[in-house]
């Protein structure tokens, strides 16, 4: 029995060689795709994790910032229960009180939050000056 050839004439050794360097060439050419794809979604997983990570940073200084800001809205409440007068007609005419005021927008700074802040406000408004 005879071996069927796939070329019946017979191929050279250089034609041999030269198909297989393409071979060669192409399961290279797909390792390095396959690789490619590979990479990119372990990156994007990555870049997920690096956003996450980042987002719950910018959270916390958020409400670092809150909490911040409602000690200083706490303090200036403060000297207006006890300076009401100073607080009144003085520091509110001020321009940094002006823009202090326009950027805290609505807040009870300057409002009576209980019974205590009333009686100690009009206590120090009356009594201020002795």
């Amino acid at each position: 029995m005879k071996k069927k050839r796939l070329f019946p004439m017979g191929i050279s050794e250089a034609f041999k060689q030269v198909l297989a360097f393409i071979a060669l060439i192409l399961v290279i050419f797909a390792m390095c795709f396959c690789a490619a794809i590979i990479s990119s979604c372990s990156s994007q997983n990555v870049h997920a994790a690096s956003q996450e990570e980042l987002i719950f940073e910018l959270k916390c200084k958020l409400e670092n910032q809150k909490k911040l800001t409602r000690a200083y809205e706490n303090v200036l409440h403060e000297v207006w229960l006890d300076k009401p007068s100073y607080v009144e007609d003085a520091l509110s005419e001020s321009d940094a009180f002006c823009n202090l005021n326009e950027i805290m927008g609505e807040t009870d700074v300057f409002q009576i939050r209980n019974a205590e802040d009333s009686a100690r406000y009009y206590y120090r408004w009356y009594h201020e000056d002795e």
